[in-house]
């Protein structure tokens, strides 16, 4: 049996984030749903959210969409209680350093850092916003991937990039724990998409898991639930996410893929 919740599981925060799964798989014990004692953090993220044991995980609406659709079964997402956002909503910040700020269409032929193709915060949603000031299927100069969002606000902070956009989430998480995040701002946000899928395998107990999931996060202190930026959970249908089909369908269409490009 394999439970993870892989995308916001800042070292700082493991203590809290292991309790949450704690609360939650004493819930699932409660009504005959056997749950592994501590979450995984090992191996590969596409081949455990595939596998036929998987009892909860998170993945990133790109991945849901492009290659976990149909193959595995929604639970919900994770309400964050973003500014401005519906519950169960987030979008992605572009940032870059506070004394090179500018509107997003002075970054032309600049130089933009994202943490890898898949993501449709870090690389998708970004691509939705730039794709109309594109021209002959380029807007900036160079495009590096950095493996991880804490990567690229330190590839802007570090001057390896200008421009990046992160996760609403993380950057909420980086400003408290990324010292590099001081140096930056917010110069866009991209519109609202449903947040991170919870997933479990076809045949997996989702309901069961939307209640343990709730009950968990409503026993919590409310320091701890401010901690990790958790609200609750809201339920979410497989159709909630055809904004980001069709927003990667788009950008294949036009031919667009600069953010496929580069390496850290």
């Amino acid at each position: 049996m394999y439970a993870s919740l892989p995308m916001y599981d800042w070292p700082a925060l493991r203590a809290t984030t292991d309790e949450l799964w704690d609360r939650a798989a004493q819930g699932l014990r409660s009504v005959g749903i056997a749950a592994p004692p501590a979450l995984d953090r090992g191996g590969m993220l596409y081949q455990s959210w595939l596998r036929p044991d998987l009892l909860l995980s998170q993945t990133c609406g790109m991945p849901y969409v492009r290659r976990l659709r149909g193959k595995v079964r929604l639970v919900g997402a994770m309400d964050h209680g973003l500014p401005g956002l519906a519950a169960g909503m987030y979008c992605s910040r572009v940032v870059a350093r506070r004394g090179d700020a500018g509107p997003l269409s002075s970054f032309r032929g600049r130089r933009v850092a994202y943490n890898s193709a898949d993501s449709q915060s870090g690389a998708g949603a970004l691509r939705h916003v730039i794709l109309p000031m594109t021209v002959g299927g380029r807007f900036f100069g160079a495009a590096l991937a950095t493996g991880s969002h804490a990567g690229s606000i330190r590839a802007v902070a570090d001057d390896r990039a200008d421009v990046a956009a992160v996760d609403a989430v993380t950057w909420e998480l980086a400003l408290r724990h990324l010292p590099e995040a001081g140096g930056l701002t917010v110069i866009a946000s991209t519109p609202p998409t449903p947040g991170l899928p919870l997933i479990t395998a076809l045949d997996g107990p989702a309901d069961a898991l939307f209640d343990a999931l709730t009950a968990a996060l409503a026993g919590m202190h409310p320091d701890q639930r401010a901690a990790l930026v958790l609200h609750g959970v809201v339920p979410r249908a497989d159709v909630d996410f055809d904004i980001v089909a069709e927003w990667d369908a788009a950008v294949v269409t036009a031919g667009y893929h600069e953010l496929d490009q580069g390496s850290a």
